[in-house]
């Protein structure tokens, strides 16, 4: 998936790039339950840049930004959990009859935001403290409608193994520069998945309608028949309805009444 000069990229554990392929204007990827991946960040611009994931809706590293340098790239292996990184993983997505419509919001996408910087003097430090950075720990995985889960996801990203630990930072010294990004971003990538269930069914949907070309032209071409007036049965000797809208029985006829014959 690429931006302009910014591109992302899904890669296996192994280095592999997920390929991609675009479905209604958008790139996707297969993914598979159980399946752990990464997500690479590429700059092929000159200027640094600051980077930040969010997997499914939620911060992969929440109150932390990556340095992204002209002409390079940067990876973002899982969810920050503490000072512990834990794999992005595959899972089966769980079934809630209950569940809300909110709760499927976001899943299935992995989204990067880009930020231009600016260099700022320092004068304390501040790097070292935890305030203000919170944990990726409690990130599990959510109960999605029934509808939404089976049809339209199959699977979302949930935290695996812990894969790498983050070493204590270094503190600016007095006198030294930092990159401060600057709001709002200048770009945004995304980039979805969905699992194998969904592409079948894609497929078996354009298979029929590509079997079909006629059918499916003159079921859109062809206007709906109107629908036949409704009839209207009456008894032996009902009159239609009159002005207040009922129905009159007819008067028989008796020997009393008068016989008038025409003549030509």
């Amino acid at each position: 998936m690429r931006v302009g000069a910014f591109e992302l990229k899904l890669v296996r554990s192994n280095g592999d790039p997920m390929p991609e392929r675009m479905v209604e204007n958008r790139a996707h990827v297969l993914a598979a339950p159980g399946e752990s991946f990464e997500a690479e960040v590429h700059n092929h611009n000159e200027a640094t840049y600051m980077v930040r994931l969010v997997v499914d809706g939620t911060e992969a590293e929440p109150g932390w930004m990556k340095k992204l340098r002209g002409g390079s790239s940067t990876r973002f292996r899982g969810y920050l959990c503490g000072r512990d990184v834990h794999e992005f993983m595959f899972a089966k997505t769980p079934v809630d009859e209950k569940a809300s419509r909110a709760a499927g919001e976001g899943v299935g996408e992995v989204r990067v935001l880009i930020f231009a910087t600016r260099r700022v003097r320092v004068d304390e430090s501040s790097s070292d403290e935890e305030a203000g950075h919170k944990s990726s720990a409690a990130i599990g995985v959510r109960a999605l409608p029934e509808k939404a889960a089976i049809k339209e996801l199959g699977v979302q990203a949930r935290p695996g193994s812990c894969v790498e630990r983050i070493q204590r930072r270094r503190g600016h010294r007095r006198g030294e520069y930092r990159l401060e990004k600057v709001c709002p971003e200048v770009a945004t990538l995304s980039l979805f998945y969905r699992d194998d269930f969904w592409w079948q069914r894609r497929r078996a949907a354009r298979e029929t309608s590509t079997a079909n070309p006629r059918a499916t032209s003159s079921s859109k071409s062809a206007p709906a028949p109107e629908p036949a007036p409704l009839k209207v049965k009456r008894e032996p000797g009902e009159t239609g309805r009159g002005l207040d809208g009922k129905r009159r029985k007819r008067a028989a006829a008796s020997a009393n009444d008068e016989v008038i014959e025409l003549s030509d």
